[in-house]
Formats: structure tokens, sequence, C-alpha cells
């Protein structure tokens, strides 16, 4: 939530933390987990994100386009918003502030709520960081 650490919903969280719990501790075949970024590529100006959704389908977006929850920064280290696409398990993204990026992130705001990445579970997305140094991500 913007305003609390304590989030509204509580009926989904609690519904996450059961799939965890099914599939960790008592092995069911279960999705429990969302979307996890595995690859970033970096040609030119624009990156590609690609993600495991573990459920085999293509990544879900939830309110927008599916790129706002993502920023660019360049050598200075300062985030822009993106422009994009997501296509099956990537989005791609690019912004005119960044023109080489350096960095990618993804929700990294308070409490994000355009463009979240969910995979078809209805599973968010984790939040992360990279850098790429020599065309190699850092994740």
């Amino acid at each position: 939530e913007s305003n609390d650490l304590h989030p509204l919903d509580k009926k989904d969280v609690a519904w996450r933390m059961s799939l965890a719990v099914r599939g960790l501790c008592y092995g069911e075949p279960v999705v429990f987990q969302g979307p996890v970024l595995v690859s970033a590529d970096r040609q030119d100006n624009q990156v590609a994100l690609t993600f495991e959704t573990y459920d085999g389908q293509d990544l879900m977006i939830k309110k927008g386009a599916g790129v706002e929850a993502i920023e660019l920064a360049g050598a200075d280290g300062r985030y822009h918003p993106v422009q994009g696409r997501v296509e099956g398990k990537q989005a791609v993204v690019w912004s005119r502030e960044a023109e080489k990026p350096e960095y990618v992130r993804y929700a990294f705001s308070d409490a994000p709520e355009q463009g979240l990445l969910y995979n078809q579970a209805g599973l968010p997305a984790l939040p992360f960081r990279i850098k790429f140094k020599d065309n190699h991500s850092y994740l």
C-alpha cells in the first residue's frame, strides 16, 4: 500500500503464501512463484528482458501496458521511464533519456501499481535491479 506497510488485501497475500507452503513444504505440483527475470540482453538502446513464468504460459499485465514499472538508467545512474512492449515471456524496452542503458530496475517505487507483470496463475513478478558491464548483465 502506498501509505502503509501492511497490505489491505490480506486474502491475496495469504493465498500466495499457501501456494508456497503447498509447493515447497508439501511438494505438491502447484505454481507457487511469479515470473522471475532470467536474462537481459542489450542491443543498442533497447533492452530485452526474458522471464521464467513457472506455468509455461506468457506474461500477463495488470493495469497498464506492462512496462510502466520498468526504468532504465545510463552511465549517470539516473532512472527514466521507458517505452516498450510485452510479448510472450519477454519485455522489450527503451528510453530516449537513457540512450545507452547501463542499469535496469523493475517495481522499485514504494507501491507500484501500473504495468505490473504476472504469470497466468496470477502471481506477480519479483522486483529486480541489474547492471550491464561489457554487454553482459549481472542479475
